[in-house]
């Protein structure tokens, strides 16, 4: 995968999409967190957590991301 080259830039948000089978079905609603600096977490970052289902559905192309989010690597949960 080619990153955009908005995602190259040093002011892009961190983007983490969360696939979890105890979050509602609730379609795509981002969770905009601003970045500290001198925290841990110094970059602004946005959160997105769906249904194993809806993931699915993204897969197909029936249910779409925010603009400029690409799927990535899944990084599966310990364990599993």
């Amino acid at each position: 995968m080619i990153p955009t080259e908005l995602e190259q830039l040093s002011t892009a948000p961190i983007k983490l999409l969360e696939v979890n089978v105890d979050t509602p079905a609730s379609g795509i609603l981002p969770l905009h967190f601003g970045g500290v600096p001198g925290s841990p977490i110094p970059y602004p970052s946005v959160i997105v957590e769906i249904t194993p289902e809806e993931f699915e559905r993204v897969k197909a192309h029936k249910l779409e991301l925010l603009e400029g989010w690409p799927l990535g690597e899944e990084y599966p949960k310990e364990g599993e």
